[in-house]
């Protein structure tokens, strides 16, 4: 299982930071306090940041890895392998390897395996596949 980073509670966003410093100044040179409504875009601001971010990171373990392999200090061989052991347990099969070196013919079966299970779960489901159509011999 992969352990799931977690989000830091700081401004991810140096837009949203920096567009919340130009509305404080801008009342500060007008001679105006900050206001509630103020303070409260920039906190739902950061709030939705925190669960786009969560979100990316879900839909992308690699990257999730990758980021968590960094923040350990890991060495590029150590990161790349736990790359390949994420995309070995997900439905991200990267890019395609160069053709007919031995990563492209794993990454073929791999591929064919997900095809399969997806398959399968939604014959489990009730649904229906669509059958492969076969070619005659002439």
């Amino acid at each position: 299982m992969v352990k799931v980073l977690k989000v830091p509670s700081v401004d991810l966003s140096t837009a949203t930071g920096q567009i919340f410093e130009e509305i404080r100044t801008w009342r500060l040179n007008h001679g105006e306090k900050i206001t509630k409504e103020d303070l409260a875009w920039y906190y739902d601001a950061l709030e939705q940041e925190k669960k786009d971010y969560e979100k990316f990171l879900e839909d992308n373990p690699t990257i999730r890895e990758m980021l968590v392999a960094v923040a350990q200090g890991k060495t590029d061989e150590e990161r790349a392998d736990a790359e390949k052991k994420v995309r070995k347990e997900s439905s991200d099969l990267g890019p395609m390897p160069v053709y007919g070196s031995g990563e492209f013919w794993a990454w073929c079966r791999r591929r064919k395996e997900i095809r399969l299970a997806e398959e399968a779960a939604i014959i489990a489901a009730g649904g229906t596949v669509p059958v492969k159509k076969t070619k005659k011999k002439t």
